[in-house]
């Protein structure tokens, strides 16, 4: 399958929001934050699966001050979550406002959806202020619709040992797609001990006890 990014759309669609709202229910989140608001569609999507799931969740929204001004005069539904305080709406550039609120709050993480400023730059620094605080069972769902963007989730994968899933599929003959990336933190504290016994059935050699002994991590 070729990549063809002019055939994938910048808005994500209701097969990818159903994919978000999977990932987001198997963290049981507490703090959710949404980098790049703009319409404040998929922010009510998101609201709207916590409330129907009575998910203990708050939703951290942020953009640009004159956005969420327009939509928290348009938008009755999101000015509601407001009010109940599911909702809180972070203004200002990112990544500074992240930078700003991650100082201040030092909150633990548990789910993430970036879709801001679609650059290298942008996505590669809200992935490494997100990540000490994301919480091990978290996830961070990127909308990944950019070349560029995929070197920058990729790069920031290598660079720090995350679990990285690629979701970009487009086919010329179906309306179907998805571009989307899911991250997480490594589930395993990788032992190569324990690798080698699991590969090799170290129990069934000769001298097995001598060398679990020998190395108490098999213990």
């Amino acid at each position: 399958m070729s990549i063809e990014f002019d055939k994938i759309k910048y808005s994500i669609n209701i097969f990818e929001k159903k994919i978000i709202t999977k990932f987001l229910t198997l963290t049981n989140p507490k703090i959710v934050l949404e980098l790049g608001v703009h319409k404040g569609s998929t922010t009510k999507y998101i609201l709207d699966h916590i409330k129907k799931n009575n998910l203990k969740a708050k939703i951290y929204g942020f953009d640009l001050r004159e956005k969420i001004k327009k939509i928290v005069s348009s938008n009755e539904c999101l000015k509601s979550y407001i009010e109940k305080n599911s909702l809180q709406f972070i203004e200002g550039n990112l990544p500074e406002s992240l930078n700003n609120f991650l100082k201040k709050q030092k909150p633990i993480i548990d789910f993430v959806f970036i879709d801001a400023t679609g650059d290298f730059k942008n996505v590669y620094g809200e992935l490494s202020l997100i990540w000490p605080y994301l919480s091990n069972d978290g996830y961070v769902i990127c909308h990944y619709h950019k070349e560029r963007l995929h070197y920058a989730v990729e790069y920031f994968s290598k660079k720090n040992n995350a679990k990285f899933i690629p979701l970009f599929r487009s086919y010329p003959d179906s309306k179907i797609y998805a571009s989307i990336a899911v991250l997480s933190k490594s589930q395993l504290n990788y032992n190569i001990f324990k690798r080698l016994y699991y590969q090799f059935d170290l129990n069934e050699l000769k001298g097995y006890y001598f060398f679990k002994k020998l190395f108490k991590k098999f213990n």
